[in-house]
């Protein structure tokens, strides 16, 4: 017998509530545990825009609450032990969007509970090497956007900030001086045939920071070797280049050259072109949302990137993301005010045309504005 939406509903709030008595016990115990507690609280919303044949088609109401968890051993001479989660609440559109993908917990007619482990791993420290077990953010390459030397992390690219997921792994990494390290991965599965392997040596030259690197991922069959490299030439320049090999028929290559810069400690500028050589023709649509290329279908992508600091306590971003083959763009704009202390404010808005991965599947419009308050402890 299927239970009715009501007392799912009254399980979701007890569940909720667990969840919160847990939480607040982390932060009475936390430092008696001998764990450094540190996060934030943001919490705001905002309207989303559907646009269809230049009008308005729909409008709808979403927010978010987020606390974020980060947490790390004090005592760290044999082990560290770091982590950080995010709690969040999410209301209206997101609820109704997370609900039908998300295992998370409904706590109201429109709020759900989501949990998001970012990182939690231990790292032990012997005299010549480290090793990391558990989620970890493992970031190979260079480019802030756009980086293919780098296919274990996902990037969120409807956030402002480009933030990175972290992968579940093992890693190795051992110094070589003052020339620089070697660190070997392995992310397994229980199907060990489509795990993923690599290695990468990091260099740092004549203060030239260059990786070579290869790796293995089991689901595609691919072997892949690349290398990366940033350095000063009046610009801060930086690229990276790898080449694919499954089979004498398939192979390609893909690669990204980007530059930044600085003027007056006020301005950032930054720019990325990102290029594959992957074959999509004759693949299905399912096959090429499960190929390696994917989110960036398309061969030729472009980011622009102005950040301006006027004071201290004020920041604006503005980025602007162009699908090259297509008319399909991002546009975000982030405005972040400290208003005392620990309390900052957050405007953000949004523009999202049509379909950014290359697919040509959404053929609609979206604007997104939000207010988000941020009290960081």
């Amino acid at each position: 017998m299927s239970r009715s939406p009501r007392i799912i509903l009254q399980e979701g709030i007890l569940k909720g509530k667990i969840i919160l008595l847990l939480l607040l016990s982390a932060f009475c115990y936390g430092e008696e545990a001998g764990l450094s507690l540190s996060g934030h609280f943001q919490s705001g919303g905002g309207i989303i825009h559907i646009i269809s044949n230049d009008a308005i088609s729909n409008t709808s109401y979403a927010g978010k609450s987020t606390l974020r968890l980060n947490f790390v051993n004090n005592d760290t001479g044999l082990a560290k032990i770091d982590g950080s989660v995010d709690f969040n609440i999410l209301y209206g559109l997101y609820a109704n969007v997370y609900s039908i993908q998300s295992n998370g917990i409904l706590i109201g007619d429109e709020a759900f509970l989501t949990m998001d482990i970012r990182k939690l791993y231990l790292k032990i420290s012997p005299e010549w090497f480290d090793l990391y077990l558990g989620r970890q953010l493992i970031k190979f390459g260079e480019g802030f956007v756009f980086s293919p030397l780098d296919p274990f992390s996902k990037i969120d690219l409807s956030d402002v900030n480009f933030s990175r997921l972290g992968v579940d792994g093992v890693r190795l990494k051992f110094p070589l001086g003052d020339l620089g390290y070697f660190e070997s991965i392995a992310l397994p599965l229980s199907d060990f045939t489509n795990s993923d392997i690599a290695g990468r040596v990091g260099l740092n030259l004549f203060a030239w920071d260059i990786s070579l690197a290869t790796y293995y991922r089991g689901k595609y069959d691919y072997i892949s070797c690349g290398l990366s490299f940033k350095g000063d030439l009046i610009l801060g320049v930086y690229g990276e280049f790898v080449y694919h090999y499954k089979n004498e028929t398939n192979s390609y290559y893909n690669f990204m050259a980007g530059w930044d810069y600085s003027i007056l400690e006020k301005f950032i500028l930054r720019m990325e072109y990102y290029h594959h050589e992957f074959n999509t023709n004759d693949l299905t649509l399912f096959e090429i949302l499960d190929s390696p290329i994917y989110p960036f279908v398309s061969k030729n992508y472009l980011l622009s990137q102005i950040v301006f600091t006027p004071t201290l306590i004020d920041s604006l971003y503005l980025s602007f993301l162009d699908n090259l083959e297509n008319e399909s763009l991002i546009l975000m704009f982030s405005y972040q005010r400290n208003l005392y202390q620990n309390v900052n404010l957050i405007f953000n808005l949004k523009y999202f045309q049509k379909d950014f991965t290359g697919l040509n599947l959404i053929d609609f419009k979206t604007i997104h504005y939000s207010i988000d308050f941020n009290l960081k402890y």
